[in-house]
């Protein structure tokens, strides 16, 4: 736990007082003649509505508050209570669609459904807020823990509606017209009474141990429940005095635990947030020195985005020194553009100022310094705010990665490609074939898969080695590149073996001009060290979507037809 309070105190008189005033009402609606109250409420289904609709909107917000607040460092608690509350909050909706005098919600509407939706929602919440209290206060590491935890509450949501809606008639009779309530109902009620009361205890016993949350309203909250479901039990109608008193009492309890859920998950971490930067503001003298040591750049701002400091790490990539530096405005020291477009990019530090918000670490992203020498960094900024939390400036830090992102490039690069020949390898190639199919298709233009495997080349390593093989390879690559329009590919996949893939094709009247020209340019004598070579090629190829087949079927057939071509003399396609 990152914090604990002192001490809780017993209820505030004002608390106190306000649970004794409710136990009273209810103790005058209980012993009083009927007479004296509002029997038979004839408007019963719009306060009903509008009860609802606020106990719904209080769950929801509970929810909302413990989902948003919680992260790994606090309490595992919290996210039960507000993930169950959602639940709750979707089954009251249910429940006071259902109620009599409402329109039918998929099924018809009655008492019965509206008291079986009532229950789902209200033991619901009973369970909620017990564990609330008896659950150990600990955090949890448990990967995807809320989402885990949002689905479960959704998934209970759905369970009850389902039932409710279609297999109603599955489940024990709660009321019966003309004769009130059934025996099920009034025992179901005294149950959840008893989870109340044991939650009451639990809470109670914490009264006076250190404790973080907000003990007090939670215990109020709880006894308020229990007189809620106490009313439940006793009335005869559903527009009768004590079923109206229960949905009062109800929303009472729901605004209770939303300022106890506002007062951990709001004003408890901006109390903690406070005492920190008070804290750090203290220390501010050593944080200057620490400054100094970081092994990132750093730069610390006015609110107008002047220069005020800048490290030693900071002096050597931006080419600044301090002296020179102070004073200036931030975009003529820290001179930042896209890696990709080279566009200049939002300077982090002035979103930090202007947003008020940490901007997180920005990607491809390059510093071009005094001298003009460019790196390849990773920057992040944070707004510098006083104890009054009045933003005061920026402190940006960033980081060189020019030589990671080179090698990452690098790699990326060898990946996709032939290390002879410089040609997009096997994964480029189908990756580019998938491309071009897909282009075709949109366009109604034709694709042309052609493979090509040198004739007699092994002759070439045999006679004169590796190396003269390897130059002869590189020589037909570059012949190749040369011999297609730009849009077009040429790949090696190994040995002698190269696919050249021709796209944007109008028809088939260009497909064999385009062939005898690749084949024209491999044959053409080329010397090398006094060795004149005379290379040819046979070349079998596959047209997308006369031969209509996916990406790796084409090649295979462009394979297949190189094969024919050979048997045919080579020098020649298929």
């Amino acid at each position: 736990m990152t914090f604990m309070r002192s001490r809780q105190s017993l209820p505030s008189a004002g608390l106190a007082g306000f649970m004794l005033a409710l136990a009273v009402l209810f103790a005058a609606v209980w012993l009083s003649p009927p007479a004296l109250f509002f029997q038979g409420l004839s408007s019963y289904a719009p306060l009903h509505t509008i009860l609802e609709t606020f106990a719904v909107a209080v769950a929801a917000l509970i929810f909302g508050l413990g989902w948003n607040a919680y992260s790994a460092e606090r309490p595992v608690n919290l996210l039960i209570f507000a993930c169950l509350f959602l639940a709750v909050a979707l089954i009251d909706v249910a429940h006071f669609l259902s109620a009599m005098g409402m329109p039918d919600f998929v099924t018809p509407s009655g008492r019965e459904k509206a008291i079986n939706f009532w229950f789902a929602a209200r033991y619901t919440a009973a369970i909620a807020l017990l564990l609330f209290a008896l659950l150990p206060w600990r955090t949890s590491n448990m990967p995807g823990l809320k989402y885990w935890l949002l689905g479960g509450s959704l998934a209970l949501a759905a369970l009850v509606y389902w039932v409710g809606l279609f297999h109603a008639d599955a489940l024990p009779a709660t009321y019966i017209v003309g004769r009130g309530l059934t025996p099920f109902k009034i025992a179901a009620e005294y149950v959840l009474i008893a989870v109340h009361a044991v939650t009451a205890f639990a809470f109670a016993r914490k009264l006076r141990t250190a404790q973080p949350f907000d003990v007090p309203r939670l215990l109020a909250a709880a006894c308020i429940m229990m007189l809620s479901e106490l009313c439940f039990t006793l009335y005869s109608e559903v527009t009768d005095a004590f079923n109206l008193l229960g949905h009062v009492y109800k929303v009472i309890a729901y605004g209770l635990l939303y300022k106890a859920m506002f007062a951990d998950s709001v004003r408890e971490p901006y109390r903690r947030l406070r005492e920190a930067e008070r804290n750090a503001w203290n220390d501010k003298e050593r944080a200057e020195v620490t400054l100094a040591s970081i092994g990132d750049a750093v730069i610390t701002t006015d609110i107008d985005g002047h220069v005020e400091n800048i490290n030693a790490v900071a002096e050597n990539l931006t080419g600044w020194t301090l002296a020179e530096a102070r004073g200036r405005d931030l975009e003529e020291v820290f001179s930042v553009v896209n890696e990709d477009t080279g566009e200049t990019v939002d300077n982090p530090a002035r979103r930090a100022i202007r947003e008020g918000t940490i901007v997180g670490l920005a990607n491809h992203t390059v510093l071009t310094s005094r001298s003009g020498q460019r790196h390849s960094i990773e920057d992040s900024a944070a707004p510098i705010r006083d104890r009054l939390g009045n933003t005061l400036g920026c402190v940006l830090v960033f980081h060189d990665v020019t030589r990671q992102r080179e090698l990452q490039d690098r790699m990326a690069w060898q990946a996709a490609h032939d290390p002879l020949t410089g040609l997009p390898n096997r994964v480029l190639l189908n990756d580019r074939l998938e491309q071009a199919v897909a282009h075709a298709q949109r366009q109604k233009t034709l694709v042309a898969v052609c493979f090509m495997d040198l004739d007699r080349f092994k002759p070439v390593n045999d006679q004169y080695g590796h190396v003269v093989g390897d130059k002869v390879l590189v020589e037909v690559a570059n012949r190749l590149k040369l011999g297609v329009r730009d849009g077009d590919t040429v790949a090696r996949l190994g040995g002698d073996e190269f696919v050249v893939l021709l796209t944007d094709i109008g028809s088939m009247d260009q497909v064999a001009p385009a062939l005898q020209r690749i084949l024209a340019a491999t044959a053409a004598p080329f010397a090398h060290d006094g060795i004149e070579f005379h290379m040819t090629a046979s070349m079998g190829a596959a047209v997308y979507p006369l031969d209509e087949a996916d990406a790796d079927t084409l090649l295979r057939h462009a394979d297949q037809a190189m094969y024919v071509a050979k048997e045919r003399g080579r020098n020649g396609y298929q």
